[in-house]
């Protein structure tokens, strides 16, 4: 299952191809592009121990969205993501978040192939540009990200259920895959991710979903244990109020034997004003490893500003992701968008 640029694009070609056949062209496209301007101020954990204020860019990103008939094709890139022209296991070059097409069914079942969001996390399948917090949690490293592969997908069924399901190139984006040492490209045709979700939605203002996914050989190689991750989540929206909760367990995280890593979040918003929210969210996270047992908290509080509170072993602590020691965030973020209905 190596990842093939040019295979996408045939696929794309096919399937405008195919709704044109069938009579139905009608065609809609969205451009749109947004960066994000970041001030840091990290205090970070031995041996890089900093209280020096960053500006940088968090997402330059441009994408689009074609609809012809009942075909579909969609692309993101962010030329903010270092080193652009390398590539991790499973996936296109660093530059691509997403490059895909599909086709619907009808209404309610669709197919999609190519590199996109996999269905693990349901505050990493918000876009970047529209999170409730300037970084993405401690939960994300868990998540398999974004891969390379097939997923069929249901919405609006019977009493408000939906699905996704989709079988995956290794998850080399993946923070509990393959570890920092080495990016094992041989395991290409080898190995393989898959991942499922339910959501149930039996009113707008209540949302619930449940996914499991795994990466087979996480460390690399044959030796090496299969990564497994589980994700509950649920929303709740009322008037100005939104209430979200997460929870997220990785087993053998990076191949790694009864390493495992467990993460939730509880999620508080009230919006002042149309355009102004308040958000408090605590992350807790634990992770258990043959070398010990330790712990990580982060407390964000965002009006326009992000503060975050580390708590727990912070500094000593053994999991992925997450933010060691206490920081101050800043983002400016410039988005548009541009709809075209030719037909």
């Amino acid at each position: 299952m190596r990842p093939s640029p040019a295979l996408i694009c045939i696929a794309l070609t096919l399937t405008s191809l195919a709704a044109t056949a069938a009579g139905d062209n009608r065609v809609q496209a969205d451009v749109f592009g947004f960066s994000q301007f970041t001030g840091e101020q990290l205090d970070a954990p031995p041996p890089n121990e900093t209280d020096d204020f960053d500006l940088g860019f968090d997402r330059v990103r441009i994408g689009g969205k074609l609809g012809v008939g009942a075909a579909f094709a969609g692309f993101q890139l962010d030329f903010n993501a270092e080193p652009t022209r390398d590539r991790r296991t499973g996936s296109l070059p660093n530059v691509v978040q997403d490059l895909y097409a599909g086709w619907n069914f009808n209404r309610q079942h669709s197919v999609k192939i190519g590199q996109f969001k996999t269905p693990i996390g349901m505050d990493f399948n918000l876009p970047g540009r529209g999170l409730d917090i300037t970084k993405r949690g401690l939960e994300t490293a868990l998540v398999l990200q974004r891969d390379l592969g097939l997923m069929f997908s249901g919405r609006n069924l019977a009493g408000g259920l939906g699905y996704d399901v989709g079988i995956f190139n290794p998850a080399g984006r993946s923070g509990a895959v393959f570890g920092v040492d080495g990016d094992p490209f041989d395991q290409e045709g080898e190995d393989f991710a898959a991942a499922g979700r339910l959501h149930y939605d039996p009113s707008e203002a209540l949302h619930f979903e449940a996914a499991y996914g795994t990466s087979r050989d996480a460390g690399g190689n044959d030796a090496s244990d299969d990564y497994q991750v589980f994700d509950l989540a649920g929303r709740y929206r009322h008037g100005p109020f939104t209430f979200k909760g997460e929870y997220i367990n990785g087993q053998n995280v990076r191949g790694v034997s009864n390493r495992d890593q467990k993460v939730y979040y509880v999620h508080g918003g009230w919006f002042l004003l149309p355009k102004l929210e308040a958000v408090i969210r605590h992350y807790d996270g634990e992770t258990n490893a043959p070398t010990g047992n330790t712990d990580l908290r982060n407390t964000s509080l965002r009006l326009q500003i992000n503060y975050v509170d580390a708590g727990g072993d912070a500094r000593n602590f053994t999991g992925v992701g997450g933010f060691r020691g206490d920081a101050l965030l800043v983002q400016l973020q410039l988005s548009g968008d541009l709809r075209l209905y030719p037909r």
